[in-house]
């Protein structure tokens, strides 16, 4: 039986909480959702449960551990 680790430490997931609770636009409280998810479920699986690629969700992940809740907001385009 293959052990899968956890992408998230407790750490990340208690601030993604944090910042979660003063979002109010939509698609950023998801990213911050499906964070903490990670914390307690394989990325695989909170990847299928929001509908997107798990590879979006692991750069989710590396964005919010690198910048924060900045690193999640879109950049502007063009």
């Amino acid at each position: 039986m293959v052990i899968k680790r956890r992408a998230v430490s407790e750490e990340t997931s208690i601030k993604a909480q944090e910042a979660l609770n003063g979002i109010k636009e939509a698609l950023l409280a998801i990213k911050l959702q499906a964070i903490i998810s990670c914390a307690k479920h394989p990325v695989d699986i909170v990847s299928s449960v929001i509908g997107k690629n798990r590879v979006t969700v692991w750069r989710w992940l590396r964005a919010f551990k690198e910048s924060g809740v900045n690193g999640l907001v879109d950049k502007p385009k063009g």
